[in-house]
C-alpha cells in the first residue's frame, strides 16, 4: 500500500486518500454524489451514465472523469448493464493544479484518450499497489498518475455533448437508465426539472405522442427485452415495467403486438433457435 507520509514529506501538495473498485450489479439507480475531494474515475466495464447540473453524458471503458470537490453528479448504470469502475480520491492544497495536467479546462469533466487500453492498465496497476499488503513507494503512484495525465492530455479533454438534446429525448434516456422501475409522469417531470405541462407539450411537439403513449411504448420495449432474455413470470415483468397489474400488462401488450406476451415469448424463442 502507499504511504501517505511520503507524499506529505515530499511537499507535493496532494496525496491519494482512497483508491478502490466499484463492481455493480446493474441496479445502481441515480446515485447523487457530492465529493469532498478530487475524484479521478475510470470505467473498466459497462457504461456509466453521468448527470451534472449542466451535462448529461455516457462514459465508456478507458475514459476518465474528473470531479472537483463540491461538484455534484448523479451516476446510473446505463440500461441496467453492470458497471465496473476504478476510482482515486485525492486531497491537498495542490489538487486544483491536477485537472489541467489531464488537459481539462475548468468546465471540462471527461477525458477521452486515444490510448484507452493504456489508461486501463495504469488504473489497474495503481489499484493493485494500493491493495498490496507490502509498502509501495509514492514514486509508483506518481509515475503512473503523471503517465495517465500525459495520455489524457494527448487525447485532449472533451466537453461532453449535452445529450440527449430535446426534452423528450432526455425523458427517454432517463427511463431507459432506470433498470427496474419506471417513473410516473409527475415523477418524470420532476426528475427532468420541468413542470408536468411542459413535459406533456414536449412529447406532443417533438414526438407527436402523449406522455402516456411514450411511457407505454418504453415499458413495452423493456417488457420485450425481459421476455426475450429472462424466464421471469409475467407478473414479475408487469411489475418491473410499471404496469398496474398483470392483466393490464397483457392487455396493453396484446394491443401493441397483436398477441399475448406468452405467445410472443414462445414465438421469438423458437425463431432464435439455430436451424438443425
Amino acid at each position: 500500500m502507499y504511504s501517505l507520509a511520503e507524499f506529505i514529506q515530499g511537499g507535493l501538495g496532494f496525496q491519494p486518500t482512497a483508491i478502490g473498485r466499484f463492481v455493480g450489479r446493474g441496479t445502481a439507480v441515480d446515485w447523487h454524489l457530492i465529493p469532498s475531494q478530487l475524484i479521478l474515475s475510470c470505467v473498466v466495464a459497462g457504461t456509466a451514465h453521468e448527470r451534472t447540473e449542466k451535462q448529461d453524458f455516457l462514459v465508456a471503458p478507458g475514459e476518465v472523469v474528473c470531479f472537483r470537490p463540491g461538484m455534484w453528479h448523479r451516476l446510473t448504470e446505463h440500461r441496467g448493464v453492470p458497471l465496473t469502475t476504478i476510482w482515486i480520491n485525492l486531497e491537498g492544497p495542490g489538487i486544483a493544479r491536477l485537472p489541467p495536467l489531464f488537459g481539462l479546462a475548468s468546465d471540462q469533466i471527461l477525458c477521452s484518450p486515444a490510448n484507452r487500453q493504456g489508461v486501463l492498465i495504469l488504473f489497474k496497476e495503481i489499484l493493485a499497489a494500493s491493495q498490496d499488503a507490502r509498502p509501495v513507494p509514492a514514486a509508483h503512484f506518481l509515475s503512473r498518475l503523471f503517465r495517465l495525465a500525459e495520455i489524457c492530455h494527448q487525447g485532449g479533454g472533451e466537453t461532453p455533448q449535452e445529450a440527449p438534446v430535446s426534452l423528450m429525448e432526455r425523458a427517454v434516456r432517463l427511463c431507459q437508465t432506470e433498470p427496474m422501475r419506471f417513473p410516473s409522469i409527475p415523477e418524470l417531470a420532476a426528475r427532468l426539472g420541468v413542470c408536468q405541462n411542459t413535459l406533456l407539450a414536449a412529447c406532443r411537439r417533438e414526438g407527436g405522442v402523449s406522455a402516456v403513449q411514450l411511457l407505454r411504448r418504453l415499458k413495452l420495449e423493456r417488457a420485450k427485452a425481459l421476455l426475450r432474455t429472462t424466464r421471469y413470470k409475467l407478473s414479475v415483468i408487469a411489475k418491473s415495467c410499471g404496469f398496474d397489474s398483470p392483466s393490464h400488462f397483457i392487455r396493453c401488450f396484446r394491443e401493441a403486438a397483436g398477441e399475448s406476451p406468452a405467445a410472443w415469448r414462445r414465438r421469438t424463442a423458437a425463431e432464435s433457435r439455430p436451424a438443425r
